[in-house]
């Protein structure tokens, strides 16, 4: 027994079975957490590149526009058939050009063909921009036909659609003056002077306000008055019909 205790005891001196280590394995680091500093920076973009100028745009001038001009060519070599043709094709691709309309109406009154010419002026008429224009040249038609009435009623249209035109003005004072319808044409001058801008034209206007004033006297409606739905328009009109 007791030499079994002995081996025992020399068995743990000699082997230290429960000794601790003495190699120790290295400990294990997470790697570092990369930051916002240390990340890669992509790579920049390239710009992008700049969008290509806009051409410039270049009006041309219309088909209806190139034939009213060629219109007007052959008009002044007095090639009046081509002109004519020329005109009338440029106002079938764009009937709205009131310019065209007055220039063939023009060219057909200048050729004697008025009923073609009074056509082309009362179409004309319905375009703002030249409607003052037409009706003068229409009342011109119907005037040189004698048909006064007509041609003072177009004068009087126009001169309401230009008030401030002094020639029309004084054709349509002319027109009632010379058939002695003096309230009628100093009321037109009247309406002239209240639109006047012009020093010269102002005063030329008020001098032939004065001269009427004197031919009108008591058939003046300003001074004299008329009865409730009295026209005195209406009233010169019927003069001017009745010579």
């Amino acid at each position: 027994m007791r030499a079994l205790v002995a081996l025992l005891a020399v068995a743990a001196v000699g082997f230290p079975a429960f000794a601790e280590p003495v190699a120790r394995f290295p400990e294990l680091t997470p790697p570092p957490t990369p930051t916002r500093s240390s990340a890669p920076t992509p790579p920049a973009e390239p710009p992008l590149p700049a969008p290509p100028a806009e051409p410039r745009r270049v009006t041309m001038p219309s088909g209806a526009e190139e034939l009213a001009d060629r219109g007007r060519r052959l008009e002044d070599a007095q090639r009046y058939t081509e002109a004519i043709t020329a005109y009338s094709e440029s106002i079938k691709l764009d009937s709205s050009r009131g310019e065209t309309l007055l220039a063939l109406g023009k060219l057909r009154m200048r050729l004697g063909e008025a009923s073609e010419a009074e056509l082309l002026f009362s179409t004309a008429a319905r375009h703002a921009n030249v409607a003052a224009e037409a009706l003068t040249l229409r009342a011109h038609v119907r005037m040189a036909e004698g048909r006064t009435a007509e041609a003072a009623r177009d004068l009087e249209n126009a001169a309401r659609l230009s008030p401030d035109d002094v020639a029309r003005t004084d054709e349509l004072s002319a027109m009632y003056a010379a058939h002695g319808a003096w309230p009628q044409a100093l009321s037109l001058w009247r309406r002239a002077a209240a639109v006047s801008r012009e020093a010269d034209r102002d005063r030329q206007t008020k001098l032939k306000v004065r001269a009427l004033t004197l031919l009108a006297a008591d058939l003046d409606p300003v001074m004299a008055g008329g009865g409730p739905g009295y026209s005195w328009t209406r009233h010169a009109f019927a003069k001017i019909a009745s010579r």
